[in-house]
């Protein structure tokens, strides 16, 4: 799920074109994963693409949102 990280959050230094996820489960512990994403102008698409989807009020679903939910709080 995206969310806001603060200056400590080892993805607080993610920038440019890479990007950052971070795991935890119980045989590997943490582990952070950064690398190149998709570049400039993929994602200058990919804005341009989500402002016309607000103009329509068009809204984005984390389906797995509430299984995650059920399962982990």
């Amino acid at each position: 799920m995206p969310e806001l990280i603060y200056k400590n959050n080892d993805l607080f230094t993610v920038d440019g074109v890479n990007n950052g996820i971070v795991t935890e489960n119980y045989f590997a512990d943490r582990n952070v994963f950064v690398g190149k994403g998709a570049g400039a102008l993929p994602t200058a698409a990919a804005v341009l693409s989500d402002l016309s989807a607000l103009s329509y009020r068009y809204k984005y679903e984390y389906k797995k949102k509430k299984l995650c939910r059920q399962f982990f709080y």
